[in-house]
């Protein structure tokens, strides 16, 4: 390859990057993850009778199994719910 050559595909490939850059649109597209709803707050509040009768029994770990069961959610969603639940029954 003669030097022409090279210096000839140099500003082709430079030039060709600057078009590209000011013709590209200014907005940027990003895409965001957005986690699925929880089902908890859908379900009505007479499925929680179980996970009452449990807590009031004094097994907090069996209440918690249990909402995890009837509102298939995390791990931590279920306790906190269930913590809530023992706060209220406290009042």
């Amino acid at each position: 390859m003669t030097p022409e050559f090279v210096l000839i595909g140099a500003a082709l490939l430079i030039i060709g990057f600057v078009v590209g850059r000011v013709t590209a649109p200014r907005k940027r597209t990003t895409v965001t993850y957005e986690p699925p709803r929880s089902r908890a707050a859908t379900r009505p509040s007479s499925i929680d009778a179980r996970v009452e009768a449990s807590l009031r029994a004094g097994n907090k770990i069996e209440a918690i199994r249990r909402y995890r069961q009837l509102n298939s959610t995390s791990l931590k969603e279920a306790k906190d719910a269930v913590e809530a639940l023992e706060a209220r029954l406290r009042r």
